[in-house]
């Protein structure tokens, strides 16, 4: 098994494994009342449903007969090259897309605010801190979870998006094709919790798989820069679980609807779309 051999029987394994389970969470959910009957089941079944794409590289790999030390290895399941450079660099992506984002919101006119001022209103004056203070704990407290437990989910989607479709397509399609390919197929990966729950896009969720599709597009444009310079999944799953950690910060800093603002609005495809453009001429991918 070697990723300069593409295997289209591995990918179609995949693929078949990674969305029906998580479809078929899905739809168990919506079959339970979906989070507002359920909310602490419809949590957990989420943190699961990460895992499926894992559990479908498992599945590649096995039932064709390879290696699973080394199929995981070729993967990405490795420690890697410039590990500390693209630590670095998957720690800070998210914050800067957070900064780009204030500063594209303060040229159109809309509101931005220190989300610790409006957390500590929220608390009634509650704590006793400065909210400049708490600001740097909350960054600091999303980047260490983003870097560690949160991690640990995302790589349960990394190693099949960033792992095994990423190795599998890009010899054929070439940078770009397999972004746009990798990008839709992961966002496909989310549509029934769009449609049937409101999953990043509570209102206008017709709208937000267009919205979620460009996003996924540009944000595996990104990890794929990760992946490619350090040859591991570790750094892209560390930039997915500090994404997901600084969501709220995100939302709270510029309190928009969620398809203008952060983290998943067209504010956020501005940001991420410039991050992709820097990164790209920093590391000279693509």
């Amino acid at each position: 098994m070697h990723p300069k051999n593409p295997s289209p029987v591995r990918v179609a394994i995949f693929l078949t494994t990674a969305f029906a389970l998580a479809y078929g969470i899905d739809f168990s959910l919506s079959l339970l009342g979906g989070p507002e009957k359920n909310l602490l089941i419809y949590q957990f079944a989420l943190m699961a449903r990460m895992f499926t794409p894992f559990l479908g590289v498992i599945l590649a790999i096995t039932l064709t007969g390879a290696s699973l030390k080394d199929g995981l290895k070729n993967y990405g399941v490795r420690v890697g090259g410039h590990f500390l450079k693209c630590f670095i660099a998957a720690i800070t992506i998210p914050l800067a897309m957070l900064g780009i984002g204030v500063v594209y919101a303060s040229i159109a006119g809309l509101p931005v605010q220190n989300p610790a001022e409006a957390f500590l209103k929220q608390l009634g004056g509650g704590l006793p801190i400065d909210p400049a203070t708490f600001l740097f704990l909350i960054i600091f407290s999303s980047i260490l979870t983003g870097a560690t437990f949160n991690a640990i989910f995302a790589f349960g989607e990394e190693i099949g998006w960033r792992g095994l479709l990423l190795e599998e397509l890009k010899a054929k399609l070439g940078y770009v094709k397999t972004s746009i390919l990798i990008g839709s197929i992961w966002s496909a990966w989310h549509f029934p919790l769009i449609l049937m729950f409101g999953y990043n896009y509570p209102e206008n969720r017709e709208l937000g798989l267009i919205l979620y599709t460009v996003l996924c597009i540009i944000w595996t444009g990104i990890l794929m820069i990760l992946k490619n310079e350090s040859g591991s999944v570790i750094h892209p799953s560390i930039m997915h679980g500090t994404l997901n950690a600084f969501g709220g910060l995100m939302a709270m800093t510029i309190p928009v609807e969620r398809i203008i603002g952060l983290p998943v609005g067209v504010l956020s495809i501005a940001s991420s779309f410039t991050i992709l453009v820097i990164l790209s001429l920093i590391f000279k991918s693509g």
